[in-house]
């Protein structure tokens, strides 16, 4: 929607510039230029339908420890969070700053992205270098207002190469891996090389993880970086 604006902004300053320094008038550029607000009007409906949707979702009582819904990424609206059939908390983006969010639409969803859950504990994932030309984004992750570990996003050339989105969650002593294929909808989460979780993604933008029993205490945390895993790389 973001685009959609620039675009008719920087549409009637070229229109505007014709007319003055060179004496002429186009009604079809007109025309064409009107359709971005249309198309802006059209998209704003799409998205907070898309809202909507996220912040009424219904347990579907399928087999993830956890599992939410995320049709829409842009806003600040709640998104429900899931246990089985039963509903256990709430999560939702911020922006640090109000012009962080416009950036972030022109530019792109992987910019800015900050989140803050409440289920059981109160969970906050905050951006420490939300800039463009960073090669590896990072982030700090707090429970109950304690910085209790850090994420950060892996591009090296071996895993470029492979297609390979990976995340990694630096927590206390113990080191996690998040990581999914480029064209593929599961998440795979290990530790020591071994999988402790792992997530998918459902029709309908509804998305799952299941933890194994040796990790359930960082059950809340590897969903928080799994719903994060999914806001940067856009599954």
């Amino acid at each position: 929607m973001g685009k959609l604006l620039v675009f008719f902004i920087a549409g009637s300053i070229g229109i505007l510039l014709r007319f003055f320094i060179l004496g002429k008038f186009d009604l079809d550029q007109l025309f064409l230029l009107l359709l971005f607000p249309i198309a802006t009007i059209f998209v704003y409906g799409i998205m907070r339908y898309q809202i909507r949707k996220d912040a009424s979702f219904q347990a579907t009582g399928d087999p993830y420890d956890m599992q939410t819904k995320m049709a829409e990424r842009y806003s600040t609206g709640l998104k429900v969070v899931t246990h089985g059939k039963d509903i256990i908390g709430e999560f939702n983006r911020f922006y640090k700053k109000k012009w962080h969010r416009v950036i972030t639409e022109v530019i792109g969803s992987t910019f800015h992205i900050n989140l803050t859950f409440n289920l059981s504990s109160h969970i906050k994932i905050v951006g420490i270098n939300e800039h463009a030309l960073a090669r590896n984004s990072q982030w700090e992750i707090y429970e109950n207002n304690k910085l209790v570990g850090q994420i950060r996003t892996d591009h090296s050339l071996k895993n470029v190469a492979k297609l390979k989105e990976t995340f990694i969650l630096e927590l206390g002593e113990e080191t996690f891996n998040f990581y999914s294929l480029s064209i593929g909808s599961e998440t795979k989460v290990e530790k020591n090389n071994l999988e402790v979780a792992n997530g998918k993604r459902r029709k309908g933008s509804i998305y799952g993880i299941t933890v194994n029993e040796a990790n359930k205490q960082h059950e809340e945390v590897l969903f928080a970086v799994f719903v994060l895993f999914n806001y940067v790389y856009e599954q």
